[in-house]
């Protein structure tokens, strides 16, 4: 039986001896340069795609399986330019090691590429020059017929590739691509290397030098796939760059497990712009239901110059931004933890903001807000986020300086005030609809109020029930308040009620003199009623009521093309002593008696003779220079420089 075996062995080593000579004649015999027509020819039946053999084809067999080609071009698919080729390549040798094959086993040697160029096409109709080639593919399940596989190792030099997207307007050129690997190895890192040059035309043009660097870890059978570490370097040159050419460099640590749909990207550190993105980002069930956790802190981002690099053409009284936040994301939700927003000094804090993508809507907690030394507490809730958004907010703003404030902007008050606040609740409904309420503004004594403002754009609408404002001592009360026509001829409605107010004190907040009286009585008491009617040329005043002192006036006054006036009134004044409102006499000679002589005096004929005056006024009771004068009513008319008064009196 031994011998058998033997005689069996020593057949099987001629038989294999015969077929390695038999080969090894066909290797050193055939000249595959002398088949150059077939391939060509069978290349085009195959893909309908020329193919161009300039170089020689080498073959080795033993050790090494090799091919060795140089010069060879592949056209272009029907329909797309014929002047480029599709792919070319000056020089390509692949070796793999023969023996191995027989025990499953794929040994390659260093996969040598060198001056290949590919040029990829899509159409403005978006057919693309490589679809065709992905047909041939077919649905081809995955061939296992090799258990283990080392490669040792790929360059690929001076080579380019062009992506010209003619649907989107758009060409990239990668050049000078210099590609190179440590071995290929199962369940070994590779060490990898890419250096190259990409130029973008389109509505900017980029030119950008990236140097990447890698070790890349892989396991086929448990899917797992690490960068350990990535780091690359780009320099971006274009016109719309700061000083013409930036630096952006990224390091970071990739871990992607695709059977358990899993990516973790730790230790990221981006800098741009002098601006520098740090943070960690972990993702579950990518594939499936892909959900987000990781923090981010951005660090000194020139704002004007990244809205410039854009092209967005915007001025902002604002520089540096950084922000720190934790955040965790579903296809659901995305919400944001520890929120922190510097821009240059101005600060925003918030310990929770929830975007619920379902249903539209977004929810804070407290938002602290410090701006220009001014701080801000708010709260918001947002409904409808994406289709048509309604809000609710509580806004906030305690005592500060105004005139710091208006400093900063380089705007200043007509009047020092050092305290102001502000207190309501926003609401945004359907529709665009505006609502306040609530409303508690104070300016250092000075107080305004409502309970209720709603303003609607789309109809170009204000209402309040009432605004009450207290104004250096005087309130005045605002209500049935109706604005139309906001946007193009304003129409306003409202009662107006001035509560009653001491006029010397009102004098004295505003650094004004107070006259001296010979009664000192007077000047203690006023207030106003009235119903009021506007628009941008005309101002009605009617059932206006005014009250001084003891005198009551009554009536109506219209105020027509106000930069022109032209006033009518209707006016009724119950009694008033005017000898009490005089200077008090002095030791000087008293006054004579008014004459005829005088009215140039008494009347200001020269600001009258330009108005447009039509009315009348009665006057029950009227003292004056000791006299006394009841019952006065006349009619007063001006225009175009005639003024005319016409009285009845009773003595």
């Amino acid at each position: 039986m031994n011998k058998f075996f033997k005689k069996i062995l020593q057949l099987l080593a001629v038989i294999t001896a015969l077929v390695l000579t038999v080969v090894l004649v066909i290797v050193l015999v055939i000249n595959p340069n002398d088949y150059k027509t077939q391939i060509s020819q069978l290349v085009e039946k195959t893909t309908g795609r020329s193919l161009t053999i300039d170089g020689d084809i080498s073959l080795t067999f033993f050790p090494w399986l090799g091919l060795k080609l140089t010069k060879v071009k592949l056209g272009n698919a029907p329909g797309f330019e014929t002047t480029h080729e599709f792919a070319s390549l000056n020089e390509a040798q692949v070796r793999v090691k023969l023996l191995p094959l027989f025990s499953k086993q794929l040994e390659v040697d260093t996969i040598f590429v060198d001056g290949m160029k590919v040029r990829l096409t899509r159409k403005e109709d978006g057919h693309t020059n490589w679809e065709d080639l992905v047909a041939l593919q077919g649905d081809k399940s995955d061939d296992e017929t090799t258990q283990e596989f080392n490669i040792n190792g790929l360059s690929v030099n001076n080579s380019q590739m062009v992506w010209d997207d003619q649907q989107a307007g758009s060409r990239y050129i990668l050049s000078n691509v210099n590609l190179n690997t440590s071995a290929i190895i199962q369940d070994k890192p590779i060490q990898f290397q890419l250096k190259t040059t990409v130029d973008f035309w389109g509505k900017k043009t980029f030119k950008i030098k990236f140097d990447f660097n890698s070790q890349l870890s892989f396991n086929p059978k448990t899917q797992r796939y690490a960068l350990n570490p990535l780091e690359m370097i780009a320099t971006i040159a274009g016109k719309s760059l700061p000083d013409g050419k930036q630096t952006l460099t990224v390091s970071t640590f990739v871990d992607v497990d695709l059977k358990k749909q899993s990516l973790m990207i730790d230790k990221l550190k981006f800098k741009l712009m002098d601006a520098t993105l740090s943070g960690q980002l972990k993702v579950k069930q990518f594939l499936s239901n892909p959900s987000f956790l990781g923090n981010m802190k951005l660090v000194d981002l020139n704002l004007p110059q990244l809205l410039k690099t854009l092209g967005m053409d915007i001025e902002l009284p604002l520089n540096k931004v950084s922000l720190d936040t934790q955040f965790n994301a579903n296809m659901k939700n995305l919400n944001f933890e520890n929120l922190k927003l510097l821009v240059d000094e101005n600060k925003l804090y918030t310990s929770r903001l929830q975007l619920d993508l379902e249903k539209q809507k977004l929810i804070s907690t407290p938002i602290k807000l410090t701006a220009f030394g001014v701080n801000l507490n708010t709260q918001l809730n947002v409904n409808d986020l994406f289709s048509e958004p309604t809000m609710t907010a509580t806004l906030h703003v305690p005592t500060f300086n105004p005139q710091k404030l208006l400093k900063k902007l380089d705007v200043s008050l007509p009047f020092p005030s050092k305290n102001a606040s502000l207190k309501t609740e926003f609401q945004l409904r359907k529709k665009q609809i505006m609502v306040l309420k609530n409303l508690n503004m104070q300016l250092d004594n000075n107080k305004l109020q409502s309970y209720f403002i709603k303003f609607d754009p789309i109809k170009q609408m204000l209402q309040s029930e009432a605004l009450s404002l207290n104004l250096l001592g005087v309130r005045l009360l605002v209500s049935k308040i109706k604005a139309t026509k906001m946007f193009s001829d304003i129409q306003a409605e409202a009662k107006l009620a001035v509560a009653p107010f001491n006029p010397r004190n009102l004098l004295k907040a505003l650094n004004q003199e107070i006259p001296k009286t010979q009664d000192a009585k007077v000047l203690r008491r006023l207030s106003l009623n009235t119903n009021l009617q506007a628009s941008a040329s005309e101002l009605n005043l009617n059932k206006l009521k005014i009250k001084l002192d003891t005198t009551n006036l009554i009536g109506n006054l219209h105020l027509k093309n106000i930069k022109q006036p032209a006033i009518a009134f209707n006016l009724d004044l119950d009694q008033i002593d005017i000898d009490s409102y005089l200077p008090p006499p002095s030791a000087s000679p008293p006054p004579k008696s008014p004459s005829s002589s005088d009215n140039a005096l008494l009347l200001p004929l020269e600001i009258l003779r330009d108005l447009d005056i039509n009315g009348g006024l009665k006057i029950g009771q009227m003292k004056t220079y000791g006299m006394t004068i009841k019952d006065l009513e006349f009619a007063v008319s001006a225009k175009g420089g005639n003024f005319k008064l016409i009285p009845k009196l009773t003595l």
